[in-house]
């Protein structure tokens, strides 16, 4: 119950934050991080990675994306990590991410190289990594 408030409590800020962009329709991925990262890299190390490479090539090569890192500063989740993808449809979200995980993605060559570039990075500087999400449809 209380992740769930927590996930309330972002989604309305994202709302303040965001008003301009967020439009009905749109739909907000947030994603919670359970991160352990390899013992030669810092959190300031690849929380600059996430910012300064992720977040600018995930919107590249995603179209209709952006991307909002987040971090826990009161409360339950506090010190965790979380993040938001914002898509400006539920027609985009489905375009990228299907519903069933059997459908193809849709994903031009250029998109999955880009994804892929992801993974290594990141198995770079994480030894593990799990992630729940809830999207959430703006009214």
């Amino acid at each position: 119950m209380r992740k769930l408030f927590v996930l309330t409590a972002l989604l309305l800020f994202a709302g303040f934050a965001f008003g301009q962009t967020l439009k009905s329709g749109s739909i907000v991925a947030v994603h919670h991080y359970d991160i352990v990262l390899r013992p030669d890299v810092t959190l300031n190390q690849f929380l600059e990675f996430m910012e300064k490479t992720y977040k600018p090539e995930f919107e590249k090569a995603f179209p209709g994306t952006t991307l909002v890192g987040l971090i826990g500063d009161r409360g339950a989740l506090k010190y965790t990590y979380a993040g938001m993808i914002i898509f400006d449809s539920m027609e985009t979200r489905d375009k990228y991410f299907p519903v069933a995980e059997e459908e193809p993605s849709n994903w031009t060559e250029e998109q999955q190289k880009t994804w892929q570039g992801f993974n290594n990075e990141i198995s770079k500087m994480v030894l593990d990594l799990n992630t729940t999400y809830t999207d959430w449809k703006i009214l």
